[in-house]
């Protein structure tokens, strides 16, 4: 083999090394570019999923609030009421009885059993004086609710 022989033999194989690391190149090129197609398809599709996911999340509150408004206008009307909200007005009464009485344990504590009577006939004033107070409110309430009824 002479000398220009082994020279187009060397730049052959260099040649079709070069092609063969070029369309390696280039093969990962097209499979990064097709990666970030779809990464990107997938960010749009989350995105869109989301945000149809929200709307019918808000159409859904806005049908329950609407079935509960009804619901509670029905429970008006007919005069009832749920035993939901009885069970919350006697949870808003015990807390307010624990209160009054820690406060007049409180009381008792620093002040004696003097202070004590003293300030449970204070507050069974304040529980009579609220009682009537509230039974005015509910007559009112009542005569209101008759006259736009």
């Amino acid at each position: 083999m002479n000398i220009f022989n082994a020279i187009i033999t060397g730049l052959t194989i260099v040649i079709k090394k070069i092609g063969i690391g070029f369309k390696a190149v280039m093969t990962g090129l097209k499979i990064a570019i097709t990666s970030v197609i779809d990464f990107i398809a997938s960010v749009i599709t989350a995105i869109v999923n989301a945000i149809i996911s929200a709307i019918k999340w808000v159409l859904t509150q806005i049908v329950n609030l609407i079935h509960l408004l009804f619901r509670t206008y029905l429970r008006l009307e007919a005069g009832c009421v749920p035993p939901v909200e009885k069970f919350a007005g006697l949870m808003i009464r015990l807390r307010w009885g624990f209160v009054i009485l820690s406060g007049l344990y409180a009381v008792y504590k620093y002040l004696g059993i003097t202070a004590l009577l003293v300030a449970i006939a204070v507050c069974v004033v304040l529980v009579v004086i609220g009682y009537s107070e509230a039974e005015k409110e509910e007559e009112k309430w009542n005569l209101l609710v008759k006259l736009i009824i």
